[in-house]
């Protein structure tokens, strides 16, 4: 074999030339990402030993050699995938539910490429170090507790997490216990649960991250007396998305490099005095109805996409007041928008002056319940819009009669006149219909009766009008 095999008890590294190629059974990434000891991963990593050069190698069959820097970083991006985009990357589809996008993905342990690399030899651990620290994601406040404790005790760890890590994911997962004669977790039986000293843990753990650019918070504050946003604020001045799931409290400030808002359902956010705003916030996302009403007097000079989402397609009423107070000074912006499970069966009139506020809507995404209970309102014409993305999420059936695929087109034409391209996000059956078609007169009458618009799925391949399923 012509290369150097490194050998480590994680598996074999050959090297050739440019190509690194990693041979291990089970190297896939396991579910716990923050060991609870301070023995694993956080302990210093020593350099296997010094480097030397091929021709050594050749003579004393020592492992180690020296290697241009810029090849090696190029060979070992190969062995880790941390450059992946993470789902939550994907600013401009909120077509899946909020909680696949709410949470990092990929997890980095010491199941993963990254900490065997850093076992090799000090130019494999100077590379891989920043990879592996560059993501920490903790599931419970022991693990959070034992993270804490770890930054106190280890000035080593303590360093690289302030120098590496960009991301930082904290779900906090409520499993209640009802005692005998309890009916609901809200009994005063369940104090300790109640407990929220780990608010000031997870204000110290943040603190360590001075680099962060994703920070994460998904946990329940049933005291609602917390200011962990403000203390982020200060403490994390490059972040660019923040996931939004607490409870109480506000996070609202300056953040100046701020990009991407998410809010969780449960999520609160105060009004405050308006500030200097969000200079750079293009999106945000949220599943509470309310949402926008805290942004109305900030200034958002770069904003462009919102999404709201019912998840539960509740028929509750998504557009106040308070919402239609913030298109006169946001509207205008607004080039992305959807609003799956918005439109519901008793407060549907409402979303139609909420949609006429946008005058420079390009892209709507909506469900098929969403669109149909539009439709019956005459005076919904939005111009502007040339792409429509439909799920098929709601629990709903259609009203009875409704032949939605017959009058889709139809509809569409009077309502968005300069629709070029639907794309189906629901599902299909490429079975039916007239597939497989040779005759010409067909294909022309499949493109009279889409009048020009263009089906496509989820990837861009093209569908046709009777492979749609609709429930």
């Amino acid at each position: 074999m012509n290369g150097v095999a490194l050998c480590t008890q994680s598996g074999v590294f050959v090297l050739r030339a440019s190509v690194l190629l990693v041979t291990r059974q089970n190297f896939e990434v396991s579910p716990l990402s923050i060991p609870l000891t301070t023995s694993t991963c956080y302990s210093p990593i020593k350099p296997a030993r010094k480097m030397t050069s091929p021709q050594a190698y050749a003579a004393t069959g020592d492992t180690s050699f020296n290697f241009p820097a810029e090849i090696l970083r190029m060979v070992l991006q190969i062995c880790i995938c941390s450059e992946t985009p993470e789902p939550m990357d994907d600013h401009d589809d909120a077509s899946q539910p909020l909680g696949t996008r709410f949470h990092l993905v990929r997890r980095v342990t010491s199941e993963s490429p990254e900490y065997a690399l850093m076992l090799v030899c000090k130019s494999f651990n100077a590379f891989a170090t920043k990879h592996f620290y560059k993501t920490i994601s903790i599931h419970c406040k022991r693990q959070l507790i034992a993270l804490s404790e770890c930054l106190l005790q280890s000035p080593n760890l303590a360093h690289n997490v302030a120098t590496y890590t960009r991301k930082f994911d904290f779900h906090q997962r409520f499993f209640h216990r009802l005692h005998p004669g309890q009916t609901s977790w809200c009994s005063h039986n369940n104090i300790h649960d109640r407990d929220m000293s780990w608010l000031k843990t997870l204000v110290h753990v943040v603190r360590s991250f001075p680099k962060l650019t994703h920070l994460i918070v998904d946990a329940v504050d049933f005291s609602g007396r917390h200011d962990i946003g403000g203390a982020c604020t200060k403490l994390c001045p490059d972040l660019e998305v923040l996931h939004w799931g607490l409870s109480g409290g506000c996070f609202r400030s300056d953040f100046k490099r701020m990009k991407v808002l998410r809010l969780a359902s449960r999520a609160s956010v105060s009004p405050q005095t308006p500030t200097a705003g969000f200079p750079s916030l293009h999106t945000i996302e949220a599943g509470k109805s309310d949402f926008l009403v805290p942004f109305r007097a900030d200034p958002l000079p770069s904003l462009s996409t919102v999404h709201i989402r019912n998840e539960r397609f509740k028929d509750v009423h998504f557009i106040t007041e308070g919402v239609n107070v913030f298109l006169p000074a946001h509207g205008e912006k607004i080039k992305t928008l959807t609003i799956i499970g918005v439109v519901g069966e008793q407060y549907g009139r409402h979303v139609v002056p909420f949609l006429l506020g946008y005058p420079n809507l390009e892209k709507l995404v909506m469900d098929v319940i969403d669109l149909v209970r539009l439709l019956r309102f005459d005076n919904l014409v939005l111009p502007q819009v040339n792409m429509m993305g439909l799920t098929n999420y709601a629990p709903t059936a259609l009203p009875t009669g409704n032949n939605f695929q017959a009058t889709l087109i139809a509809n569409l034409r009077a309502h968005f006149p300069a629709l070029v391209v639907l794309r189906w996000l629901g599902d299909v059956d490429r079975g039916t219909g007239m597939q497989g078609s040779s005759d010409p007169l067909d294909r022309d009458t499949h493109q009279i009766n889409t009048a020009g618009i263009r089906i496509e799925s989820r990837d861009g391949e093209k569908l046709e009008l009777h492979w749609l399923l609709v429930r």
